[in-house]
């Protein structure tokens, strides 16, 4: 039979849901963002199956496939919090090369794309300012 409400097996598959949701963020099966609809879209069609979510579900358990789902999103939110970690460093690297490299002339190097792209030749502009080591 189909329990909606009450009952201790109601609570435990609750409580399950909800830390799959919150620890593994493993979302119920029948819902699924839905582009030309602009948002969650619930299809009743998994509703039934080895997992907690939903009052069609009967099993405290979560499925093989649905702890797979959970391992790719943590790899994939691992990996993404990487790929902002580099950007971070590149971005300071960058910022840290305009603010303090200068060519062998005194110029900076963000102003050295100027020089040479000027083609003619003329790299004695800078003049000889010294380049202390301090910034």
């Amino acid at each position: 039979s189909i329990v909606c409400d009450g009952g201790s097996s109601s609570s435990s598959r609750s409580i399950v849901a909800a830390l799959a949701h919150s620890i593994a963020n493993l979302l119920p099966p029948l819902s699924y963002y839905s582009r030309p609809h602009g948002g969650v879209v619930v299809d009743y069609t998994w509703a039934a199956g080895e997992h907690p979510f939903g009052c069609f579900s009967t099993s405290t358990t979560i499925s093989s496939l649905l702890k797979q789902h959970a391992a790719r999103n943590h790899v994939i939110t691992r990996l993404s919090a990487a790929v902002a970690l580099i950007d971070d460093a590149v971005a300071d690297v960058v910022n840290f090369g305009a603010k303090f490299l200068y060519d062998p002339f005194g110029k900076r190097l963000q102003q050295l794309s100027t020089i040479i792209g000027d083609g003619d030749g003329d790299v004695s502009r800078g003049g000889s300012s010294s380049s202390s080591g301090s910034g």
